[in-house]
């Protein structure tokens, strides 16, 4: 998979969920779990919240 060429890689919305995902306590990693088996929660976000876990796991390996 490409990341450079990725939708949600510069958008202003996933910048905030990767600061959230890597500074904030392990409460909010959970947080976004939940968002993301919720069914409230909608697609886009799903997707952009997937792809900054992913990102950021990457980033730290």
């Amino acid at each position: 998979m490409n990341y450079a060429a990725h939708p949600f890689e510069n958008s202003t919305k996933n910048v905030e969920i990767r600061k959230l995902f890597q500074f904030r306590p392990p409460a909010t990693r959970l947080t976004f779990l939940l968002a993301l088996f919720s069914k409230n929660t909608n697609y886009q976000l799903k997707h952009e919240i997937t792809f900054t876990m992913m990102k950021t796991i990457k980033d730290k390996m």
